[in-house]
């Protein structure tokens, strides 16, 4: 019972619904932009690890070999392995360490403003797909309704009832109606199409439907608070950081250094010369490099206009994300009022089809009427999806530029 019980398990899981979590889940997992952005993360840490080592001691070890045309006591063979650690570079290690650490930081940003693009493509994919789909079905809707009226035109001809131009009229709609029928599918294949693409599999099952949606607006200055916290914004003070830490770095270039080193050597002489065969070397170096030819003047230079450039572009960011979200925001608003006001006008369509068609079916509405009637009702339809997904579309911008959950 219990293989019975897998068997079945494993024939039903690709038929479950695909759920807006999953498609978002799956386009992430999959997408080249995250992996592009997953990679530039790992460099940047091993970079970060790989300016660590400027505090470690460096261990060398070497050989060396003189032929001389004359014969000098000097060693004609050395072996040696030497310690060196730098006691005093003006911080510029210390700086180095931690520009790459904000760097790191910044990709770290950066991966989470690709996540959340990824995750907004995959919504605005998924609702285009239920958008589509229902749509279609309303298409259908509004064709299987046309054919009865042609039916009924038809038989109304044949006893005499209505005019041929009539029966034609009706004839025309029908085939208007099987037109948008397959504009609609054309569409929800072009939908399968992108939502498949983001999500790297093809779809085994009709994705789920939207359960829920608010009904009222956040509040926007709760939601102008969250704007401050977006990680592109992160990502562009971290630069700055960065950049600080790269700038007070070539300061370093004005002050001395001091290295040290400790060595053991091992000397061979040629036959019938002595010398010693072991020694210990330490050795303290100081420099000072007093002129450059104005190199590390003009670093700095640049490094500032650089700083200076990073602390403009987050300040336009920032504009741009606050546009962003009086756009989302107004958008989200317009549309919360147009689906009310197409679900008003989809009851009123509803309710004048019906009072045509009984009329029509009783000879005193002629087949124009009913026409006219079936379309209003099929805009309204049309118009009430449309605004519907707006609304989503809007919530999923509103969430992307905020970075919060708000479905």
């Amino acid at each position: 019972m219990k293989k019975l019980t897998l068997l079945f398990l494993a024939l039903a899981a690709p038929l479950l619904a695909l759920t807006l979590e999953e498609a978002i889940e799956k386009t992430v997992a999959t997408h080249p932009s995250m992996q592009q952005a997953t990679a530039a993360l790992k460099s940047a840490r091993a970079h970060s690890d790989a300016a660590r080592s400027a505090f470690w001691p460096t261990l060398d070890v070497g050989a060396s070999r003189v032929d001389r045309e004359h014969s000098s006591n000097q060693p004609n063979q050395t072996l040696y392995a030497r310690a060196s650690l730098n006691l005093f570079s003006g911080f510029r290690d210390r700086r180095l360490f931690q520009s790459r650490q904000a760097q790191a930081v910044a990709a770290m940003h950066e991966q989470s403003a690709t996540r959340a693009d990824l995750s907004l493509e995959a919504k605005r994919a998924f609702f285009e797909y239920h958008r589509a789909s229902e749509n279609l079905q309303a298409q259908k809707e509004s064709l299987r309704a046309v054919k009865r009226q042609a039916a009924d035109a038809e038989a109304f001809y044949e006893q005499g009832l209505i005019a041929a131009h009539e029966r034609i009229v009706m004839r025309l709609e029908a085939a208007n109606a099987q037109e948008r029928v397959l504009q609609a599918k054309s569409a929800l294949r072009m939908a399968t199409l992108e939502l498949e693409s983001l999500i790297g599999q093809p779809l085994s099952s009709t994705p789920q439907p939207i359960a829920s949606h608010p009904s009222t607006l956040p509040p926007k200055e709760e939601l102008g608070r969250a704007v401050t916290q977006r990680s592109e914004l992160q990502a562009l003070q971290a630069l700055i950081a960065a950049q600080r830490a790269q700038h007070q770095a070539l300061t370093a270039g004005f002050l001395p250094t001091l290295d040290l080193a400790l060595s053991q050597e091992h000397y061979s002489y040629e036959s019938g010369v002595e010398g010693p065969s072991d020694q210990r070397v330490a050795t303290a170096t100081l420099n000072w490099q007093l002129f450059s030819g104005f190199q590390t003047v003009r670093e700095r230079e640049a490094a500032h206009y650089q700083l200076r450039q990073i602390q403009s572009q987050r300040a336009e960011t920032l504009r741009q994300i606050e546009l962003q979200l009086a756009s989302a925001y107004e958008r989200l608003s317009l549309s919360l009022e147009a689906l009310e006001v197409a679900s008003i006008a989809l009851k009123a369509a509803q309710e004048n089809y019906r009072a045509v068609r009984n009329r029509f079916e009783n000879q005193l509405a002629s087949a124009t009427e009913l026409i006219d009637a079936e379309a209003a009702l099929s805009r309204a339809r049309e118009q009430q999806i449309r605004h519907y997904y707006n609304q989503l579309q809007s919530i999923g911008e509103l969430e992307r530029i905020t970075e919060r959950t708000l479905l």
